[in-house]
This record gives C-alpha cells, sequence and structure tokens, in this order.
C-alpha cells in the first residue's frame, strides 16, 4: 500500500503476545517528499471498512502543534484487524 509513494526504509505492525494485530503501526520514508505523498493519498481513505489516520510519527511529548518538514516516519493508525507486515 506504501510502496508506491517511494522507497521504505522500514515499516513496523505493532501486534499484541497472541500476534494479532493493534490496529497501529509505523512507515518510514527514505525522505520527506516520498513521506508527504504517502500522508496526502492514504489519509482519511477507506481500507477493508476502517478509516486510515497517516500522520508524521512524533514523540508524544512533541505532539502539540505542527510537525517539522524533517519527519520521515510515519505513524499509521486505524489498520484493520486483519492486516500483516506484509
Amino acid at each position: 500500500m506504501f510502496q508506491k509513494f517511494g522507497r521504505i526504509v522500514s515499516c513496523k505492525l505493532e501486534i499484541y503476545g497472541d500476534g494479532s494485530s493493534r490496529g497501529f503501526g509505523y512507515v518510514q520514508f527514505d525522505n520527506v517528499d516520498n513521506a508527504t505523498k504517502a500522508i496526502n493519498g492514504l489519509d482519511n481513505t477507506n481500507v477493508d471498512g476502517q478509516v486510515l489516520s497517516v500522520l508524521t510519527h512524533q514523540k508524544q511529548e512533541k505532539r502539540e502543534g505542527t510537525a517539522s518538514e524533517r519527519y520521515t516516519n510515519l505513524f499509521l493508525q486505524n489498520l484493520p484487524e486483519d492486516f500483516t507486515a506484509d
């Protein structure tokens, strides 16, 4: 889903101990432009009945206000429960 926006450096789907999805994860792109394309292309899209939330990842204490242009890590929320790392 994210590969069409550019080179992915890393991605991680957060899972529970039993292996089921926690409904969120992270994708890191190689540059800011590709991360921005992914946000613009996928934020608020419907995937398997879930409205996907795609935004820049920030540490919890820095989540207030706007994101800096240097971020290439994206936070994904509301992923369908049957999603896998693939």
